[in-house]
């Protein structure tokens, strides 16, 4: 028997000896089963020690089971009744005794209840209260040094945690007491605790949810300094566990005490080094703890920051192994998704592994996991796919019964926000929950649930925002927001009425003005859009001042839209059409836009895009899509709408044509939505989402009790013939057609059908006896609000014929106080409620009866699961819709009796008189339904028996063969597009269609058929032309009407007499498919010619194969073809042609090809070959026919001069002149050229003046043409229909002149420019004043601009001169701020002011010198002109800061502008986004990034354009400056790693090889600018990226970056690499800003004034450096300092050395010794020699902490030189030694003991980059290893002779520049310190040799960078 089981002897031993035998053996007890035997035997010889020891080894072997899945609940009952008799005999025996038991086993006792407190025993909570009694008591009496020192008292670290933790975890209430005398015992024993103590407390203490008290917040903040410390310092007395920090992060989350930043760093930091070890949960736990911090408002360190970037891909990782994969459970799942979302990150990879983690596991997600996750992945804007979202929705559906009211605005919030449609079913059930606890949702989850149904546009959601409405109304303090979203719910789902908005208005206005946000400003606007038309007053519940204020945020909304391509498609398809619209057409005085509006009628055709629609298939509209549709149509719109994702069907551009024609004929929005392109015969099927239901329907289906999803999937077996009678939003949808009803479907209604609308106005209440007789006859349904709301339009009315269809007029004067966005609106006008049987009433009339027998009479069908007889009854009469009509055919589209919105489109056939068509009056509006209007015989005997339209037509079939007459028939859709004109789908022989919207192609009939018809006379005109030239060819006008509109005449189908007759079939298919019979051969273009003669065999002759391709030919197209052969591959065919043309016969039909202008053409290019005397002979050639008019001389005089015999050109242009005949301009110019080479001024000035009496003799003026071509053509102009003299030729004279420094000649030439009314320009100024500035003073030019302006014509003497302004624009182009500012003061002196255009001007010419002060004092001066600055005008004032350094000032300026409410344009937005950035300062280039954000999403830039063409990527990064182009570059390469980590599909990477980097020169730069500019785009992207090994090479000419190119896949590889975040972390600036710490961001003007500051004391201490190098200029060849000298080497490394062991301690940036080092070479340098290299060493320390004034103890200093050594050398004692030392060196030196190192520089640099230099992660993060790379050359380690070349800034400036540059880091020199020293690149000698010198490159040849990338 094991000593375990042994009984231990009664006597002997102690009792203390006892209970350590007792001990012991429970403790050696291996099982539970030997332990309750060994505690049994021997329990009555048990102490209370013995029972604290029992316990706990019952408690482990307890745990240990649990850990090995065998938990206590789990086993059988007889064996935990066993254990827990036991427990209750320990509970017992304990209770009574825990006075003697210590300290430290009361923590333990508590800890093993906690552990087994789950067995069934007794006694279990009397002993905790005693023990937690028992614990207060004791901590509570002992002082600290009692507790120290009485292990009664000291209950030590471990049991204090065990305490707390014990607590929390069996779920007790919090005793405040017992926690605050644990804070005592944690203060005395902080120091012993180990990191899981620590977790543990603060765990517990959130997991009991304490409130914070002064002690617990003391206690928390002990626990964190502590575990700081710990973290910190590695002094911890344990291993820190992974579940330690997630223990110590949640529990500091649920208890609310905001941490210490050095703590979060530390934790960070610690999970940073082991974050895979990790387990799922804790993993999770910490990322959602750091969420919850973020979401309230504690700021996360950096290394926080840095540890949650990582999480995602380390996530990624661990999946990978199996068995962390199996530990991942639901709640991981959606903590961590919820995590992220908190904290405004969407790591797109990591949710698509948690999605294909979730998809299997869905089922035992518990519902607020579910709503948790879908919450998550609405915020971040996470879409996975229909399908995964489609699976968690099932899987929130069926948990819907089991949610809460947040769970349940949570999912239905996700789905509105991912644009997720749910399906009708699943909404149901959501909304069902809803309804059934709609007492316990909050008010945010009332405003969060009305709003997400809204935003899908669910409309039977109406009768739940209407019953939420009173628990809105009873919330307390609802939000805003709440309020707003509920408001716009109740807009969309059109169920606003006076009532609710008064209602929700008294709420709104009880909550404070300032919470009022953008959204919730538009929200009300939009309610007061709806209402607007009410009868009752919107304002008499809103303030004024509120709806202006909502009018202004709409107004700012509304007016943010761009133009799709989409767009654009169709409103070329409409030209195509030969419709007339117009894009954008703002409508409401600017408040509404409408796409696309059609020119003299109200149709709307809203092109809508995928964000008008969910992202799920079946695509259904959104809510504000629909409000949208209802608010134009309120206004007396037709709505047409042109869905995207049917549009994106047609391929073709007749596919596109046919399509958008069928759209234009729908009735309704609704059969736009519903149409169907590709089988245009498929029924009408409703919206998934039943949006086209109105409230009444709504109410009636819940009043019912009807499944509103029960409608969708009724609707899906419904075929042609009996499409659903279903109103448009407020109208209805396709009329029913074919035969009898169904039978009644389920739940009540007709298979196949939807309600229509009910009135909400009792039949006839307030009206006549005759209104309610006509209301009777008209039907029930909206009451129509008073006329003066609509356009004038009276009521119409009509008669039935026997058989034919009920006639319902509008309801004419009845009136309503309801929303007009409520009425049906039917395009139809009144239309027809379909065709009845004789007999059977309207359903309008049966309706309006008002009783069920009168409802079911006569034969009406069974509605609603009633009995069809007559005798029928039922208790509720249902809306009219739910009737279904009998008959054999059915309108498209008919009113049913309710009045329409949109009168204007009321449509009627067209009036045609019977004799005289020509005649035609306009159409009247109605005619055709009263029966008044008169109607051909023909046409009328043609619609007598028309079928249908043929399926090419796009329109529905099945219409009746026995149609009514014309007079009677239904009124007819109206046509988009035409006014008072219809076309009926359903008798289309019974109208002629306007020809400008026949189907493409279809209309071959002569007349006026393709213009544009935009009245209805114009379309009556159209129509009598048409049928009139019908007339005489066919027998029947009916017949020949619509032959010629494209119809089928009767009785033949698509051929005329019968199927067999095939003669036109080519033709008629022809039309169908929208081509045009084939053409005859056309005539070659010239490009075409060109490219056969130069594929042409060298054997085969010209003239072989020219009469075929010069067929129909004229002789300008030849010249051109002449012009285009100038190539040396064709040239010899040119000759071959020519050769041809003239030999061709007088009678040749190609003879007309050969004239004068051929010759002309081949003289050109003989001049240009050099061949000037062919071109003689061809000149002879014609003058001996006497053809040789003014174009040939030309030609000859430009040839001479292209060969450079001006001679020979001279007496050539003087031939012409004494001929008579002008030159061209070509000729003219070519004679200036020669003479001004010549340096022939006369003649220059001779040439102009001919050419100038020329055009004045002719007529001809600057700019225009000179005369008509003639054959004696006086001038250059006539002759060949040229420009007249414009300012170019006279700006190119002038600008010779100057240059040549004749200013009279210059004189001269702008004098015969004025005479010729040229319009002299900027460059014309530019060139007169820049040749005169030297010799005048400022007021002197000024004074000569005024008379060269006042010359150059506009108005009187003493007025301003028009040319003024061109004055001005040369002074900006060439920086003449001065002489800008003198114009503008004689413009104030003559009593005038500058208008803004020049007055930006001058603000321009002082930004271009930089004249920041006259700029800003100018800008404050244009208010006192009346002006206001525009955009312009700040920029200018912008360049003028940037100019003279003051970047902040301008871009503070840049945030004024948007204040002010202008928008940039590009090259400001580029300025301000370049000056922060290239600044270096990290709070600049975060404010760089915001601002270039903005700027991109507001388009005043655009981001970098990608064009692939033959498997080469070029990425345009179309910049003007360097910091937009780096920019851009990190965006687009940032956006393609977001493209391919989160999408399947590939991205453009994948579909390329090679990738190159270009930046295309944006208007307005210079060839010389741009090519700058590129080159240092290049060099700065390129070296930044391969810094970050990213794949690039970089390829140098001439030192110069030339290209940057790379492969696509390693760009791909390296996205996903942690180079690439590291490169993202320095370009966007944040690794410079984690090293700064939290600061505040600087607002504008703060910013500007501090960096004027910094920059004004750093200028200070620069001047002084520039002082001591223009006193001490290098001097490498100086006898001491050069090679071969001694010292230069290994002696001056010594010395060097010596100097830094000397001054260590004494200076941490080592200026000292550097400084000392820089005295070392001036001695040396003057030949001084010392008999002791380290006393010098030391002396020079000595005089440079003198100089630079810092403090030094010169005994020290030599005690720290050997003194024997001393002795030895110089024979003094150190002391004495080094002072006679420093004397022989301050002598050597003549007492200038000056020193400024490199280091001293570079420590200017540094304040200016505002970097604390003795902060090493700032010095790391902004200058990278500079300071160590100076040491380096200080010591001789590296580039020792750069000391002796290169003064101290440069050596300092080139070696930030090249540490920055290697380090990455963008700009390599920051533009601060570019003005502070002056030095640039590539302008500067010494510091570009000196950066080449450094990096080892060549000034000359080619060059390559690049790095190695795996």
């Amino acid at each position: 028997m094991s000593g375990a089981h042994r009984e231990l002897p009664r006597g002997g031993p102690s009792n203390g000896s006892v209970s350590k035998s007792l001990n012991q053996a429970i403790t050696q007890a291996a099982t539970l089963q030997d332990l309750i035997h060994a505690v049994v035997v021997n329990f009555g010889r048990m102490n209370a020690v013995n029972y604290c020891t029992a316990y706990h080894r019952i408690a482990k072997h307890v745990e240990d089971l649990r850990r090995g899945r065998s938990p206590p609940e789990a086993w059988p009952p007889a064996q935990q009744q066993q254990l827990g008799s036991l427990l209750s005999e320990l509970n017992a025996a304990l209770l009574p005794r825990l006075e003697e038991v210590q300290a430290h086993n009361l923590g333990l006792t508590l800890w093993s209840i906690s552990k087994t407190c789950q067995l069934p025993q007794a006694g279990t909570n009397e002993l905790v209260d005693a023990l937690q009694a028992e614990i207060t008591s004791r901590l509570n009496s002992a002082t600290h040094d009692t507790y120290l020192r009485d292990k009664h008292y000291n209950f030590g670290a471990q049991a204090l945690s065990n305490i707390v933790y014990s607590a929390a975890t069996m779920g007790l209430r919090p005793s405040y007491e017992l926690l605050h005398a644990v804070g005592r015992g944690v203060a005395w024993q902080i120091e012993e605790f180990k990191p899981q103590g620590l977790a543990n407390i603060v765990w517990g203490l959130g997991k009991m949810g304490v409130k914070v008290t002064h002690e617990v917040r003391q206690m928390v903040e002990v626990l964190g300094r502590e575990m700081t410390a710990q973290l910190t310092h590695a002094r911890h007395k344990g291993s820190v566990a992974p579940q330690n920090v997630s223990n110590m992060l949640h529990g500091l989350t649920n208890i609310g005490v905001a941490p210490a930043p050095e703590l979060l760093s530390a934790l960070a930091r610690c999970a940073d080094s082991m974050l895979r070890q990790f387990g799922p949960q804790e993993l999770t736990n910490t990322v959602w703890s750091f969420s919850q911090m973020f979401k309230q408002g504690v700021h996360l360190p950096p290394d926080v920051n840095a540890l949650i970037d990582r999480v995602p891909d380390e996530v990624l990782l661990l999946f990978g192994d199996r068995a962390w994969r199996a530990r991942v459970k639901p709640q991981t799942i959606s903590n961590l998704g919820i995590a992220y979302a908190h904290l405004r990150r969407a790591p797109q990879m990591l949710m698509m592994e948690l999605m294909g983690e979730a998809l299997p596991m869905l089922a035992q997600f518990k519902p607020q996991e579910l709503s948790n996750l879908l919450w998550a992945m609405a915020t971040m804007g996470f879409y996975p796919g229909a399908s995964t979202v489609d699976a968690i929705t099932r899987a929130a559906g069926s948990a819907a019964d089991r949610m809460k009211p947040q769970e349940i605005a949570n999912t239905c919030w996700a789905w509105a926000t991912m644009r997720h449609f749910p399906g009708a079913a699943t909404m149901d059930t959501m909304l069902a929950h809803a309804d059934a606890q709609l007492d316990r949702f909050k008010s945010q989850e009332l405003g969060m649930l009305c709003w997400a149904v809204a935003k899908l546009g669910y409309m039977p959601a109406a009768q739940l925002v209407r019953a939420a409405l009173p628990h809105m109304a009873a919330a307390r303090a609802p939000a805003v927001q709440d309020c707003g979203n509920m408001l716009w719910a109740f807009t969309v789902l059109d169920i606003l009425t006076p009532e609710v908005m008064q209602l929700l208005a008294e709420k709104l206005l009880s909550l404070p003005r300032e919470a009022f946000t953008q959204e919730a400003f538009i929200q009300l606007y939009q309610a007061k859009m709806s209402l607007s038309q009410q009868v009752y007053d919107i304002a008499q519940y809103i303030p004024p001042e509120l709806l202006a204020q909502a009018e202004t945020e709409w107004r700012r909304q509304s007016g943010e839209y761009k133009v799709s391509v989409t767009h654009r498609d169709v409103a070329s398809i409409m030209h195509e059409l030969s419709l007339d619209f117009e894009m954008e057409k703002k409508i409401e005085d600017g408040l509404v836009s409408v796409d696309i509006a059609l020119r003299g009628e109200m149709v709307a055709v809203e092109v809508d895009g995928s964000a008008h629609f969910t992202m799920n298939e079946p695509f259904v509209p959104l809510g504000r899509t629909i409000w949208r549709w209802r608010l134009l149509a309120s206004r007396g719109w037709r709505v047409v709408t042109v869905p995207y994702f049917r549009w994106g069907l047609m391929q073709t551009l007749t596919q596109k044509k046919q399509y958008l024609y069928t759209l234009l004929q729908a009735h309704s929005v609704w059969d736009c939505f519903s149409l169907d392109p590709q089988n245009r015969d498929a029924p009408f099927r409703p919206p998934a989402n039943l949006a086209h239901l109105t409230p009444d329907e709504v109410f009636y289906l819940a009043e019912q009790g009807i499944q509103p999803s029960s409608l969708v999937a009724a609707s899906a077996g419904t075929t042609p013939a009996a499409s659903p009678a279903t109103p448009l939003l407020a109208g209805l949808g396709p009329a029913v057609a074919g035969g009898s009803a169904s039978s009644a479907g389920s739940a009540g209604l007709p298979a196949g059908l939807l309600p229509m609308p009910v009135s909400l106005v009792p039949p006839g209440a307030g009206l006549s006896a005759q209104a309610q007789a006509q209301q009777q006859q008209q039907g029930g349904g909206y009451g129509r609000l008073p006329d003066n709301l609509y356009a004038s339009e009276g009521a119409q009315g009509g008669s039935r014929a026997p058989g034919g269809p009920s006639r319902l007029g509008s309801a004419g004067g009845s009136s309503g106080g309801l929303n007009i966005s409520a009425q049906p609106f039917m395009f139809g006008g009144s239309g027809t409620l379909g065709r009845v049987s004789s007999g059977t009433p309207s359903v309008g009339a049966a309706f309006a009866g008002g009783g069920p027998a009168s409802y079911l009479s006569r034969g009406s069908p069974a509605v609603g699961g009633l009995a069809s007889s007559g005798s029928a009854s039922a208790s509720h009469a249902a809306p009219a819709s739910l009737l279904r009509p009998s008959g054999d055919s059915g309108s498209f589209g008919g009113s049913y009796g309710l009045a329409p919105t949109a009168p204007a489109f009321t449509p009627s056939l067209p009036t045609l008189p019977q004799a005289d068509l020509t005649g035609s009056p306009s159409l009247t509006r109605g005619s055709g339904l009263s029966g008044s209007s008169s109607v051909p015989a023909s046409v009328a005997s043609s619609a007598a028996a028309s079928p249908a339209l043929p399926p090419s037509l796009g329109l529905r079939a099945g219409a009746s063969a026995a149609a009514t007459a014309v007079s009677h028939s239904p009124s007819p859709p109206p046509v988009a597009g035409l006014r008072g004109s219809s076309l009926s789908p359903l008798n289309p022989a019974s109208q002629i269609i306007p020809p400008r919207l026949a189907p493409p192609d279809l209309f071959h009939f002569e007349g006026p058929s393709q213009q544009h018809l935009s009245s209805p006379s114009a379309v009556a005109a159209a129509v009598g032309a048409a049928a009139g030239q019908l007339s005489g060819r066919t027998s029947s006008g009916g017949e020949g009407a619509a032959h010629a509109a494209g119809i089928p005449t009767p009785g033949g189908g698509l051929d005329s007499d019968s199927d067999d007759d095939v003669g036109d079939l080519r033709a008629m298919f022809g039309a169908v498919i929208g081509t045009q019979p084939t053409q005859p051969a056309r005539a070659l273009s010239v490009e075409e010619v060109r490219r056969k003669l130069a594929l042409l065999p060298p054997e085969a002759a010209v003239a072989d194969v020219a009469p075929a391709w010069l067929a129909g030919w004229d002789a300008a197209t030849v010249v051109d073809l002449l012009h285009q052969l100038d190539s040396p591959t064709t040239a010899a065919r040119t000759l071959q042609l020519f050769d041809w043309l003239r030999g061709l016969a007088a009678d040749s039909p190609l003879a007309h090809l050969c004239t004068p202008a051929a010759y002309a053409a081949m003289i050109e290019l003989f001049g240009k070959w050099r061949k000037p005397k062919q071109a003689v002979r061809l000149f002879a050639e014609l003058k001996e026919r006497a053809e040789d008019g003014a174009e040939v001389h030309s030609a000859l005089v430009e040839a001479f001069c292209r060969c450079g015999q001006a001679e020979v050109a001279t007496d050539a242009y003087r031939n012409m002149l004494a001929g008579g005949l002008a030159p061209s301009l070509a000729a003219a110019r070519a004679m200036l050229d020669a003479h001004m080479q010549q340096g022939a001024w006369e003649e220059v000035d001779t040439v102009l003046a001919g050419l100038v009496e020329a055009a004045e003799q002719y007529g001809g003026r600057a700019g225009g043409a000179a005369g008509e071509a003639g054959s004696d053509a006086g001038s250059a102009a006539a002759a060949g229909g040229e420009p007249g003299l414009d300012a170019e030729l006279f700006n190119w004279v002038i600008e010779g002149a100057c240059a040549a420094g004749n200013t009279s000649a210059a004189q001269s030439a702008y004098d015969h420019m004025c005479q010729a009314g040229a319009a002299p320009t900027a460059s014309t100024f530019a060139a007169l004043l820049g040749a005169l500035r030297s010799g005048h003073s400022v007021a002197q030019l000024a004074d000569l601009a005024l008379a060269l302006a006042q010359q150059a014509g506009g108005p009187p003497a003493g007025a301003r001169p028009a040319a003024l302004r061109a004055v001005l624009q040369a002074c900006s182009s060439r920086g003449w701020w001065d002489l800008s500012l003198r114009l503008l003061q004689a413009i104030e002196e003559s009593g005038g002011h500058p208008s803004l255009e020049e007055a930006n001007e001058v603000l321009a010419a002082c930004a271009a010198a930089g004249a920041v002060d006259d700029a800003r004092q100018l800008f404050e001066r244009l208010g006192r002109y009346g002006l206001q600055p525009n955009t312009g005008s700040y920029l200018a004032l912008v360049k003028a800061h940037c100019s003279a350094g003051q970047w902040a000032a301008g871009a503070a300026e840049y945030e004024a502008m948007l204040a002010a409410g202008l928008w940039p344009n590009e090259e400001l937005a580029s300025l301000v986004v370049d000056a922060l950035w290239c600044s270096g300062l990290p709070w600049a280039q975060a404010a760089a990034i915001e601002t270039f954000n903005q700027a991109i999403s507001e388009y005043w830039l655009l981001p970098a354009q990608p064009s692939a063409t033959r498997g080469l990527l070029k990425l345009d990064l179309r910049s003007r400056h360097l910091g937009t182009g780096m920019l851009r570059m990190r965006r687009w390469l940032h956006d393609m790693r977001a493209t391919i980590g989160n999408s399947s599909a590939a991205c453009i990477l994948d579909q390329t090889k090679r990738m190159c980097i270009v930046n295309t020169a944006p208007d307005g730069l210079d060839a010389a600018a741009a090519s700058q500019l590129n080159a240092a785009l290049k060099a700065a992207l390129g070296a930044s990226l391969v810094a970050h090994k990213a794949p690039f090479r970089l390829s140098f000419e001439g030192g110069r970056a030339t290209r940057m190119e790379s492969a696509t896949f390693m760009v791909r590889k390296w996205l996903f690499t942690e180079n690439f975040q590291e490169w993202e972390r320095t370009c966007s600036g944040r690794a410079a800003l984690a090293a700064a710490g939290p600061a505040e961001q600087p607002s504008p003007a703060a910013a500007a004034e501090r960096e004027a500051h910094r920059h004004e004391a750093c200028l200070q201490a620069f001047a002084t450096v520039q002082e001591y190098e223009a006193a001490h200029p290098p001097s490498p060849s100086a006898p001491g300092l050069a090679p071969g000298s001694g010292y230069a080497g290994q002696r001056r490394t010594e010395l060097a050395e010596a100097a830094r062991h000397l001054s260590l301690g004494r200076d941490a940036t080592g200026a000292l010794w550097n400084s000392a080092v820089v005295l070392t070479d001036r001695c040396v340098s003057q030949g001084y020699s010392t008999g002791m290299d380290a006393l010098l060493a030391a002396a020079c320390v000595a005089l440079a902490a003198q100089h630079e004034g810092a403090p030094l103890d010169l005994p020290a200093l030599a005690g720290q030189l050997d003194r024997q050594v001393t002795l030895q050398c110089v024979g003094l004692e150190p002391e004495q030694a080094l002072s006679a030392e420093m004397m022989q060196v301050a002598a050597a030196l003549q007492g200038d003991t000056a020193c400024i190192s490199a280091v001293h520089c570079w420590k200017v640099f540094a304040e200016r980059l505002e970097c604390d230099v003795q902060d090493e992660a700032q010095v790391s993060a902004l200058l990278a290893d500079s300071l160590q790379r100076l040491h380096r050359l200080a010591l001789g380690q590296e580039h020792q002779q750069l000391c002796f070349t290169h003064a101290p800034s440069i050596q300092a400036a080139a070696v930030l520049l090249v540490a920055r540059k290697e380090r990455g880091l963008v700009p390599a020199w920051p533009t601060p310190l570019q003005q502070l020293t002056g030095f640039k690149e590539d302008l500067h000698p010494q510091f570009s040799e000196a950066l080449r010198e450094l990096q080892k490159t060549a000034q000359f040849g080619s060059t390559m960078v690049q790095t190695v990338f795996s």
